[in-house]
């Protein structure tokens, strides 16, 4: 089992992909104690707002494949569509147009079209779905691309509603890297969360959305305490920052809620938005873990300054410290570590 990638706040959901010259805006945060259908609010901080021309943000998966699955919550607050708006659209790594789940006609119903020249849709699969409106809803969807034995899966609610097999080759190589997240009929705002894609059935995955709280911390060279760096949504001022060779911090996070006490855990996305200035000692860093005061790397990621800020997430799958796989008492114990480096 893979985990590809998560998108859950600002420090892992993508404003734009640059490979791709319909790129979008930059997305939008919502969080408010008032509205608890937009988001699981036990399990996440927020969620991420999705509206025309405004906010459609992009998950990337770091490299193409033909198949996969994507697990996400959607508030989809309306009963009405636009026909022939793309809800869910899929890239290749070229920006080439893969396999989108588009609006179809009145009532809240979709389809599922591939493309055939990277730019339009240019076949709908048989079938339709009709999809659950004026509520939050957990998606999973298999895309599998192939020329005869492809598979296009949708579950809502955990429920199979829409199944096609045979042939969805599309263009190019054939492999999805990046997924966008677009509203669909004009106008309307959509609330999304939890999203995960991962190499195999994500159906009854919880996405939990960690925080840095207060508490002592195993390390501390940086300058900044939790409070710089645990916001949902970039605040354009707070930040933590170092500039010498190895200097590490780590930052107590959340504890697991309960509504997820019955679940295995798959696996822990430590993420953070980073930037490098001009003439700094250490432009790169080391986002990890520290557990029971030992750090463990996720990986050196080098920072150009000319990269502006940079989202990095590093994924482990297993408990660096044990060599198995995280159980809940293990994420509870943990800190998210960062660690400055040449």
């Amino acid at each position: 089992m893979t985990i590809y990638a998560v998108a859950t706040d600002h420090t892992n959901t993508l404003w734009a992909v640059p490979s791709i010259a319909d790129s979008g805006a930059h997305p939008n945060y919502y969080s408010s104690a008032f509205a608890s259908d937009f988001y699981d609010q036990n399990i996440c901080r927020n969620a991420i707002e999705i509206s025309n021309g405004t906010s459609e943000p992009w998950l990337d998966l770091g490299a193409e494949y033909s198949e996969f699955w994507l697990h996400f919550e959607l508030d989809y607050n309306v009963n009405s569509v636009t026909s022939g708006q793309s809800l869910i659209a899929t890239y290749g790594s070229s920006g080439n147009l893969q396999i989108g789940i588009v609006e179809n006609a009145s009532g809240p119903i979709v389809d599922v079209r591939k493309s055939t020249n990277g730019t339009t849709y240019g076949t709908t699969l048989t079938g339709t779905m009709t999809t659950t409106a004026t509520a939050r809803v957990t998606w999973d969807i298999h895309y599998k691309i192939h020329a005869s034995l492809g598979e296009i899966h949708i579950y809502q609610g955990g429920s199979l509603q829409y199944t096609f097999t045979g042939d969805t080759s599309t263009n190019g190589s054939g492999g999805i890297r990046y997924v966008r997240f677009t509203a669909g009929r004009t106008n309307i705002t959509k609330y999304l969360s939890e999203v995960v894609a991962a190499s195999e059935s994500t159906v009854g995955w919880r996405v939990s959305n960690l925080a840095p709280i207060t508490g002592t911390q195993d390390f501390s060279a940086w300058t900044g305490d939790y409070s710089v760096i645990d916001d949902f949504i970039n605040s354009g001022s707070d930040t933590a920052y170092a500039n010498s060779s190895d200097a590490t911090s780590s930052y107590v996070i959340d504890d697991l809620n309960a509504a997820v006490s019955t679940l295995v855990v798959k696996g822990i996305a430590v993420c953070a938005r980073v930037l490098s200035t001009p003439g700094a000692t250490t432009p790169n860093i080391d986002v990890g873990l520290s557990i029971s005061s030992t750090f463990y790397s996720g990986g050196t990621d080098t920072i150009d300054p000319t990269d502006g800020v940079v989202n990095i997430v590093n994924i482990l799958e297993t408990n660096p410290a044990t060599a198995s796989a995280f159980t809940q008492s293990d994420v509870n114990g943990l800190q998210l570590a960062l660690r400055a480096k040449t």
